[in-house]
């Protein structure tokens, strides 16, 4: 049974990342959940959105990096 008023969480930057992309740990599921029955509410900021935007971009990049580093170079360097 949901409250009447759900409790609001403010998820800081470090967890989101730490849950990975696609969120591998449970508590993101769990959060969802929770949400979707109505206990809580999540809050966040533009800066923690930006963070962990800028966060995962960077992690793309490095897996990007790790797969083809021969083929980088090509698109870095001038011809």
């Amino acid at each position: 049974m949901a409250t009447a008023r759900p409790r609001k969480i403010f998820l800081d930057a470090n967890v989101v990342i730490r849950a990975g992309k696609p969120p591998a740990r449970p508590l993101i599921p769990r959060v969802a959940d929770l949400v979707d029955v109505g206990y809580v509410k999540v809050v966040t900021t533009d800066l923690t959105r930006m963070e962990i935007a800028k966060k995962h971009a960077g992690n793309d990049f490095e897996v990007l990096g790790a797969i083809a580093p021969a083929r980088r170079s090509e698109f870095v360097s001038p011809p």
